[in-house]
């Protein structure tokens, strides 16, 4: 019956390749989907990034921004920069303003804490002309 076994495959070896190719096309598969879902968090690590980059640089523009008069109360400036801070567009994510203090008991600026995605972060910002040492 088969005078030319040259001139074609057989239907077994076209099965085994089709097999194999299915195979290795899942694996393939399976692979890619593993990257595809690291990509997604590491992209995702990358937006919480910038958003705490971009949170911290607007509470130290805002502090920065802000004078107390040597003969004033404190307190009341602080209340007041702590109402701009939560009012502001990352008050939001705000969780606790606290002032940071020197030595001698002075407040010298603030410590913002913040929850982005799923990171508690600080940020100590100074008051301009706060000297970073204390003699």
């Amino acid at each position: 019956m088969n005078k030319h076994p040259e001139d074609g495959f057989t239907l077994m070896e076209a099965l085994v390749t089709v097999g194999i190719t299915l195979i290795l096309g899942g694996i393939m598969v399976s692979a890619f989907s593993g990257g595809l879902r690291g990509t997604g968090r590491a992209f995702s690590e990358l937006r919480t990034a910038t958003e705490i980059a971009r949170t911290d640089r607007t509470i130290r523009e805002q502090v920065e921004k802000f004078h107390i008069p040597y003969w004033a109360n404190p307190a009341q400036y602080i209340e007041g920069l702590t109402q701009s801070i939560t009012r502001s567009k990352i008050g939001d994510v705000v969780t606790a303003i606290t002032p940071v203090y020197d030595r001698k008991r002075r407040i010298r600026g603030l410590a913002v804490d913040y929850r982005i995605g799923r990171k508690d972060t600080r940020t100590q910002a100074l008051f301009p002309g706060t000297p970073v040492l204390d003699r």
